[in-house]
């Protein structure tokens, strides 16, 4: 429904009946570069591709496992770029379509984040050690080749929530504890480590200009910050339970975020601007 004062909602259930593919609530959101199709991942692997304005459902992806299906939009395309298990692959939007691998980083992915112009993936990876613990790192991949970017990054927790900056120069890095990192690339050097939240950092994403990124988590709420000075500029409460996932359009003016609750809050960024900018408080 849409409403003046709030975010438009969207039911995220499947009419299938099919158990994979009923969502147990939204742990994940991608938007193609044209704003017409999103991607819906569900806590059961399942994704689901939605017209953005109507609802209705154009195709689905059933994961054999809890952590297969996370995605992101090519730009100027409707493929996706699609994690099961530990392989990253190109997915064209269709039901007839195959799958291609684009790397195998021998672990399970935990997150998956695209650089705007889609030259490059990042992947969060755990591995289960013998008798010990398992080994957690970022990985950056040139989507074409497939091949490396920089050495993978040693995390000393897991990481569910990654961003790249639209130029694909910064990483964001949000960790379960709340800390975040801010990686410069290709080197993989620190920029900044920050506690962002006192709880789990689920989701994260650059605006399309960068000037914005976003921040959500495991207390329902979701902050904007400003990229430059790290200063929040707005918080958005509204989802009943964590907030698993936030992509922004590409025009910067909407922003999707959904979770726990099993809604999809649409948001209207540019009229929460001149709402702050009547404040003296617009980013």
């Amino acid at each position: 429904t849409d409403t003046p004062d709030g975010p438009r909602e969207l039911v995220a259930a499947s009419d299938s009946s099919d158990p994979t593919m009923q969502p147990n609530g939204c742990s994940g959101l991608s938007v193609s570069s044209d704003s017409r199709l999103l991607a819906v991942r569900s806590r059961s692997g399942s994704i689901r591709v939605l017209d953005f304005e109507s609802g209705a459902e154009v195709t689905s992806y059933k994961s054999r496992s809890w952590w297969g299906g996370r995605s992101v939009f090519l730009p100027d395309s409707h493929d996706l770029i699609r994690s099961h298990e530990g392989v990253i692959e190109r997915w064209p939007v269709s039901p007839e379509a195959p799958p291609s691998e684009i790397a195998n980083t021998r672990g399970t992915i935990l997150a998956i984040a695209m650089s705007r112009d889609g030259k490059y993936i990042a992947a969060s990876t755990q591995s289960m050690g013998r008798g010990g613990p398992g080994r957690n790192r970022v990985e950056v991949f040139e989507v074409s080749s497939g091949q490396p970017v920089c050495g993978p990054l040693d995390l000393n927790l897991s990481a569910i929530a990654l961003a790249l900056s639209p130029d694909g120069k910064l990483l964001a890095v949000g960790h379960r504890t709340g800390v975040m990192h801010l990686y410069s690339l290709p080197t993989g050097s620190v920029v900044r480590i920050w506690n962002e939240s006192d709880d789990d950092i689920l989701a994260l994403a650059f605006s399309p200009d960068g000037r914005l990124f976003g921040v959500a988590g495991r207390d329902g709420q979701v902050q904007l910050h400003d990229s430059a000075s790290g200063q929040m500029v707005a918080r958005l409460p509204g989802h009943a339970g964590g907030v698993e996932s936030i992509a922004f359009s590409l025009d910067g003016c909407r922003l999707a975020t959904s979770g726990d609750d099993k809604l999809i809050h649409l948001w209207q960024l540019d009229s929460l601007r001149d709402e702050l900018a009547s404040m003296d408080l617009a980013w």
